[in-house]
């Protein structure tokens, strides 16, 4: 529960702020009475440190001295000068001196950050321990990675476990209340530091106000915070800013951070996703109706499958999906395989991270180096998400989906009898377009190609070109989405010359498939590519489907040419570049009318 009167429980807003609370005292200079008194564990206190702080040197990569203390043997075995660890005896052993000395040459680490004083006494208490040290590496790990412990052994995996809060000396009654406080209270002390003042109960309720909603208090929330002099005032404020719905979305918005959410796929084409915002309103719900984290977490891996004709539990699993994704794709097999390793690696890094806190992905191309995650345990994830995909599904109670089948079906009967007349109307067309096409001196014009196209017509007297583009190689009846390499405007007479070019003062406008926020680079596929004089870059044509060239003055032209890929060979076949322009018209004016 969350509630301020309620105390303990197992809600997200407990957990969260646990978590975040204890940030502050882990890292202080207090230590457990286990290790004050020598009780230290190889695996949780020793073998990370000896592998965060000596292997780089002492390792099976290097071994300066001809000494490894990333293994058993190496350690007690010692360099060319003998043992280094003498079990039971921290004093004579060389590895505490050496890591205790302060004189250039012979203090280790050699450069960097020293080891501290809690690091220190966990060395020496463990040696003075007898320094016992489990056994080699399991088959399957390489030498200079730590043993693939045990999750009984490992020190990151053993279960919580209680701890006796310390009791500083002259620890004011306040602090001596709440066991957090107390850890707090002793980390404070160690630094030498005393707790600030409590603050007035205006600042108090500014920072609660902030804390759980976001938003500041209102100046009558105040007036009447300071003026209630009830025992219960403090409580009640807690209770009534957890019931706010803004709760939700102030500490909702921590785990979306967690989830990777973001509402379009980043990647190369950061397209929109219009509909995620149904898991983030699923997080909201969540943390403001208190929801326990263990449901929260099956909710968001097994949603569809736990709550099947639920959509306020299969939304859930927008989790699994929210993050980026590779839509673009690719042909070569190859790569169509790295990217969808790349994606299941997506999942198995967000599902590690937020449930487990762990880097499982480190573990894709090796044994994990710290942690007790072999390569194999990777691709068993692997195999699990496997069955994941990133596509868009209805998510309706079964009834809203028969309701809603209910009123297409005589709407869907309507639209297939009218694709059926289409169709037939259409064939009519093209089969008499074909005819005509067929016939013998029906067009001057050659059969439109990939690679060039020119039309040539008598000479006309113009500032303004509009090209308007009917139809494509795949489209009869629209030329949006056409590709265009280079259009040119070939003047009349003998000294002809390309007046369509950017170079000359001539500007063109046209729409374009692609918009600049899609894809990095303000001309990536603009109209701008077809006047620069240069082949091989397209313009993706837009709607409307067509050109305009603005000369800066008056000129006699007499042809057009035009191509979406010049640089191909003629009769070159060449489909992957997109649908090509098969009629068109040309409209020339003087006065822009």
């Amino acid at each position: 529960m969350r509630r301020a009167r309620n105390g303990g429980g197992h809600g997200l807003a407990l957990i969260l702020g646990i978590a975040l609370s204890m940030g502050g005292f882990l890292t202080s200079g207090w230590r457990s009475g286990a290790e004050a008194q020598g009780q230290v564990d190889f695996e949780r206190d020793i073998r990370p440190l000896l592998l965060a702080r000596c292997s780089s040197c002492h390792g099976a990569e290097r071994s300066k001295g001809q000494l490894r203390l990333d293994q058993r043997e190496g350690a007690f075995r010692g360099g060319g000068n003998g043992p280094v660890i003498i079990p039971g005896k921290s004093a004579a052993s060389e590895l505490i001196r050496r890591v205790s000395s302060r004189e250039p040459g012979e203090q280790m680490p050699p450069t960097g950050e020293r080891l501290s004083e809690r690091e220190l006494a966990l060395l020496r208490n463990w040696i003075d321990a007898g320094a016992k040290w489990p056994a080699e590496p399991v088959s399957g790990a390489s030498a200079n990675e730590p043993r693939r412990a045990e999750k009984s052994t490992w020190w990151s995996l053993q279960p919580t476990r209680a701890v006796i809060p310390p009791t500083p000396a002259g620890i004011p009654a306040a602090w001596a209340k709440s066991p957090i406080d107390r850890f707090v209270y002793a980390g404070l002390a160690a630094k030498g530091l005393q707790p600030s003042p409590p603050a007035d109960r205006r600042t108090l309720l500014r920072r609660l106000s902030y804390d759980l909603t976001g938003l500041p208090p209102t100046p009558e929330e105040v007036r009447a915070f300071v003026a209630d002099r009830d025992p219960r005032a403090w409580e009640r404020q807690v209770d009534r800013l957890l019931a706010s719905l803004h709760y939700g979305e102030q500490w909702g918005r921590h785990w979306l951070d967690v989830a990777r959410f973001g509402e379009s796929k980043g990647f190369e084409q950061n397209h929109i996703i219009n509909n995620l915002w149904g898991y983030r309103d699923y997080v909201i719900r969540s943390f403001n109706e208190d929801k326990p984290y263990d449901r929260f977490v099956i909710e968001q891996l097994a949603g569809d499958a736990i709550g099947a004709g639920q959509p306020e539990v299969e939304i859930a699993t927008g989790f699994l999906v929210c993050g980026p994704y590779d839509s673009v794709g690719n042909q070569d097999e190859v790569q169509q395989k790295v990217i969808r390793a790349n994606t299941v690696d997506d999942l198995i890094t967000a599902t590690s991270n937020a449930f487990l806190g762990l880097t499982v992905n480190c573990a894709r191309c090796h044994h994990h180096k710290f942690d007790p995650i072999p390569t194999e345990d990777y691709y068993r994830l692997r195999a699990t998400f496997d069955g994941v995909t990133h596509a868009e599904r209805v998510v309706a109670t079964p009834e809203a989906k028969a309701a809603h089948a209910a009123r297409l079906e005589p709407l869907e009967v309507r639209r297939k009898s009218l694709v059926t007349e289409l169709e037939s109307l259409e064939k009519a067309v093209s089969s008499r377009a074909l005819e005509l096409a067929n016939r013998e001196g029906q067009s001057s014009l050659p059969r439109a190609t990939r690679h060039f196209n020119e039309h040539r017509f008598g000479p006309v007297r113009a500032t303004h070109l509009r090209f308007l583009i009917r139809a494509t190689s795949d489209r009869p009846r629209s030329g949006e989405n056409a590709r265009l390499d280079e259009f040119e405007v070939w003047t009349a007479g003998e000294a002809t010359r390309n007046i369509a070019l950017a170079a000359t003062g001539t500007t063109v406008s046209g729409a374009t498939t692609r918009r600049a926020e899609d894809v990095v680079g303000a001309n990536t596929y603009g109209v701008e590519l077809v006047t620069d004089g240069r082949f091989g870059e397209r313009w993706f044509v837009g709607s409307p489907a067509a050109l305009t060239l603005h000369f800066p003055r008056p000129e006699m032209i007499d042809r057009i040419v035009f191509s979406q890929d010049r640089t191909l060979e003629p009769g070159v076949e060449a489909s992957h570049l997109g649908s090509f322009v098969t009629e068109y018209e040309v409209e020339i004016s003087e006065d822009g009318q």
